[in-house]
């Protein structure tokens, strides 16, 4: 009877250690799929629905059902107080701030998982000029990896402050204005409900096609 007994606690110790290791191995896979929060897309330079085509592919992979960002970069000329801001934005006083992680500080952070939040106060006492301006795109899809829906379109200035919510970021480089207009206009043309949260005017104003 006491081997009996015996035997039978040495067969519940062996099932606890064989699901405890089970459990780390799951653990450990599922958390390698979504470690990094900002994946860079290999040839920045190539064409952009190629580039885009790679993350949508890449986001299926990695099994992403939790959600996921594309983004990329197209250059403008702005006047320096005009700025785009998708962070935690509140008013204190005449103080505009803007709380998140620095797009820029994400992308060139070898680490930027390890990046914490900010406050950035804007200020716009400067001399007003127009500049050259880096502004991101930011697309933020839900539901399942494999049949993702666009949630919205985000626009940044490419030094601001922003949130991801937790959730990766396929960054796909720079991008030229007309290439950008014709990869937008995909998602109008075959979501004419526009259940994203972005307007046409904010996508037109941000190219700079009400400039002229």
């Amino acid at each position: 009877m006491h081997r009996n007994t015996f035997i039978a606690l040495g067969m519940v110790a062996l099932f606890f250690i064989c699901f405890f290791v089970q459990f780390i191995a799951e653990a450990k896979q599922s958390s390698t799929k979504s470690s990094k929060i900002v994946i860079h897309h290999p040839d920045k330079a190539g064409v952009l629905t190629a580039r885009w085509k790679w993350a949508m592919a890449e986001a299926e992979k990695q099994k992403l059902s939790q959600g996921f960002w594309i983004g990329y970069s197209i250059e403008r000329e702005m006047m320096q107080e005009n700025h785009h801001v998708m962070g935690e934005v509140w008013i204190t006083g005449s103080q505009v701030v803007v709380r998140g992680i620095p797009l820029i500080d994400l992308i060139e952070s070898k680490e930027p998982e390890k990046l914490e939040p900010a406050k950035l106060v804007l200020d716009d006492k400067r001399k007003k000029q127009p500049v050259s301006k880096q502004i991101a795109l930011l697309f933020e899809f839900y539901g399942n990896a494999s049949f993702p829906r666009l949630k919205r379109v985000g626009l940044s200035d490419i030094t601001m402050p922003v949130s991801l919510r937790q959730r990766p970021l396929f960054w796909l480089g720079p991008a030229e204005i007309k290439s950008s207009l014709e990869l937008v206009r995909n998602f109008y043309d075959t979501d004419r409900d526009a259940k994203f949260d972005c307007s046409l005017a904010d996508i037109i104003e941000v190219h700079g096609l009400l400039d002229k």
